[in-house]
């Protein structure tokens, strides 16, 4: 039996080896940051920590995640296509005008709750989710950052 440490562990490398190879391809990105947070999102999505639906970026009772340093949001786009919320053939496009995944982190891109550049933004806008939730009556289980 594997367990899922193991499993995570894998998952780990799997996001590593992905990342490098989307600066590579089009020699751009800020691998550094990205390499900084592989543990986190593979916990988040693949650990039972954070609540999404595969295959619906826009399911309502998702738990916001929202990536401050804009500049790392390249290491959760992997683990989007891993899990459906657009085709993994946008990978390979990443960085270039045919595909849709960019540098930075855009709301326009499946699974990302928020657009991102400058560092320390993601406290107003998980406050922002907060109260509209609350606004809404619905109680969000986590607002990540």
């Amino acid at each position: 039996m594997i367990s899922n440490k193991h499993i995570l562990i894998e998952k780990s490398q799997w996001l590593r080896k992905e990342i490098f190879e989307m600066v590579i391809r089009v020699n751009q990105g800020h691998i550094a940051s990205a390499f900084s947070q592989c543990e986190i999102l593979i916990s988040l999505f693949y650990g039972d920590i954070l609540n999404y639906k595969k295959n619906d970026p826009k399911y309502e009772d998702r738990d916001r995640f929202i990536i401050s340093k804009g500049h790392s949001a390249m290491g959760v786009y992997p683990v989007l296509a891993d899990i459906g919320y657009f085709p993994k053939t946008e990978i390979k496009k990443y960085g270039t005008y045919e595909g849709i995944l960019r540098i930075y982190g855009d709301k326009s891109i499946p699974g990302i709750d928020s657009t991102s550049g400058s560092l320390a933004q993601a406290p107003g806008i998980a406050c922002g989710f907060a109260l509209a939730s609350k606004n809404d009556n619905k109680i969000s289980k986590h607002i990540l950052y």
